[in-house]
């Protein structure tokens, strides 16, 4: 799937969550720029359900509020590989930006698949989509990051408690400033949907 760029910056520029995801800071989103507002002009809260951690930002004389939802990938030993925001474009349509840290192939791009949770209503099967392919945007000084409009089976896995799982090549650190073209190793990385759809209800009260 080749990711338009608008997509990314506008993602980037709506979300609202900040560092919730402590030690993790290089896979944590980017919070609203407080720099641009006066002190207690941005009104914070935030919770953590299962999985999930949500953060709202409600900027008071705009009664505005913009809130993201955070979670990490990890791979089978417990480290985390992969950052996952869940927000909204400027059309209103949920999207995800992704973050990831240097030293992945940028040219090999990410592989996302899902693992259905529970059925859907009246028993019906979720719908599973093959696997896609992103493209790595863009790096900033902490992480690399892409982002893509969610697809019905992703909402479908995020809703229902199922995973999301994310598959890319990195060289190790120790690599670094070699010759890195032959061996990258293999990252898979999963994001547990459980407690995002009672995070979700979280942002509406």
């Amino acid at each position: 799937m080749k990711v338009q760029g608008s997509l990314l910056a506008c993602l980037i520029a709506s979300l609202s969550a900040g560092s919730v995801l402590a030690g993790e800071e290089y896979l944590a989103t980017p919070a609203v720029d407080r720099a641009i507002y006066r002190d207690g002009q941005v009104r914070r809260t935030g919770a953590t359900v299962g999985s999930w951690s949500v953060v709202c930002d409600e900027v008071v004389r705009l009664r505005q509020r913009f809130c993201s939802l955070e979670a990490l990938g990890r791979d089978a030993a417990g480290a985390a590989r992969v950052g996952l925001t869940i927000s909204t474009a400027d059309d209103g349509k949920p999207a995800a930006l992704l973050r990831l840290p240097f030293g992945v192939l940028l040219d090999d791009g990410v592989e996302v698949s899902i693992s259905p949770g529970a059925p859907a209503p009246k028993g019906r099967a979720q719908p599973v989509d093959p696997p896609m392919r992103l493209q790595v945007v863009t790096c900033d000084a902490k992480a690399c990051l892409t982002a893509w409009g969610l697809t019905a089976s992703q909402l479908a896995a995020l809703n229902g408690a199922g995973a999301i799982k994310f598959r890319y090549r990195a060289i190790s650190a120790g690599r670094l400033g070699m010759n890195l073209a032959p061996s990258a190793a293999p990252v898979e990385a999963v994001v547990s949907c459980r407690g995002f759809a009672e995070a979700v209800q979280a942002t509406l009260k």
